[in-house]
């Protein structure tokens, strides 16, 4: 309801709507409208934020609004095509149904719940609660960016995006998970796949946002957190959605070096010291963190003295 609201606005002679990242307004000749923002949310189920000049700066609750979302982006590749779902198997799966068509580079997949949603190995599955998540997929190809950039950028947005959204000191745990403390907050992976000689990739996104402690699954409560559970307070999904894709199109589009991706990532993690328990091919090592490598892995100083270097690719942290 509400993109039809916003549809209507902006095609209605003498309106017009700014949704820079800063603020959201809705105006007349006049000036602002918040009269606007009431018919919104009475017809939405959505409330407005104002900030301390009286603005409206963003509406909370609801379903995340791809049209919102489209036309607050800044970017030079994630602006062209957002497109949500109520409830679909897997975001990353639709991406790569629309692979190659007319307009799918830079492709935004939004869904409120999966019902497959996956992790980065074959048997980790991401659990959701419908309307409690940021669930994204990105499409992109490698005119654009490289795979393992893409990976880091990610992490380096998401975590970026929750620090300066909602003052948690998150964390990036290698190699690709933002974690609070020691508890997972939000998970990314890349695929790649090659379609009539074009290497493409698909950037899959999960993040906690509105989940309570009783909605987390028994198994990975100890393990998984959310927004509302370090902060007390709901997130707008919406504009998470848009700082992370403007950051991470910020990255992709200024063609940052690997170099200093590792810096801005290494000040971001929380995985640079101390001891480490990874796995390889089903077996676990314990030792002592030598060295991270972001693009690469982890040198560790096994029991024996002896130094192993573990593929990013390959291996995960079992415990740190």
């Amino acid at each position: 309801m509400i993109d039809e609201v916003i549809k209507m606005l902006m095609s209605s002679p003498g309106y017009g709507f700014d949704l820079s990242c800063d603020k959201v307004k809705a105006f007349d000749r006049k000036g602002c409208l918040d009269s606007f923002w009431e018919v919104i949310t009475s017809l939405s189920g959505r409330k407005f934020v104002k900030d301390d000049c009286g603005s409206v700066k963003y509406l909370t609750g609801g379903p995340v609004s791809p049209l919102l979302i489209e036309h607050a982006l800044k970017c030079k590749y994630l602006a062209g095509n957002v497109i949500s779902f109520v409830e679909t198997d897997s975001t990353n799966d639709v991406a790569w149904n629309y692979c190659g068509k007319p307009g799918s580079l830079g492709m935004v997949v939004l869904a409120e719940s999966q019902r497959n949603g996956r992790g980065r190995f074959a048997d980790r599955k991401w659990y959701d609660q419908s309307g409690k998540s940021v669930l994204m997929s990105v499409l992109l190809n490698s005119k654009v960016v490289a795979p393992d950039v893409l990976g880091i950028a990610a992490a380096i947005a998401i975590a970026e995006s929750v620090r300066e959204l909602c003052g948690l000191a998150v964390t990036i745990k290698w190699p690709n998970d933002v974690v609070c403390g020691r508890r997972k907050l939000a998970g990314l992976m890349v695929e790649a796949r090659t379609i009539e000689g074009q290497e493409w990739y698909v950037l899959g996104i999960g993040l906690n946002c509105d989940q309570s402690s009783s909605d987390m699954p028994e198994d990975i409560a100890g393990k998984a957190t959310s927004i509302l559970i370090e902060t007390q307070s709901k997130v707008d999904r919406d504009w998470m959605i848009i700082n992370i894709l403007d950051k991470l199109d910020t990255i992709i589009s200024e063609n940052c070096d690997r170099e200093s991706l590792s810096a801005i990532w290494t000040d971001l993690s929380s995985t640079t010291a101390g001891n480490i328990v990874i796995a390889e091919n089903g077996v676990n090592y314990e030792g002592q963190i030598v060295q991270v490598e972001p693009f690469k892995g982890f040198t560790i100083r096994l029991a024996d003295g002896s130094l192993r270097f573990f593929d990013a690719r390959k291996a995960t942290v079992v415990a740190f």
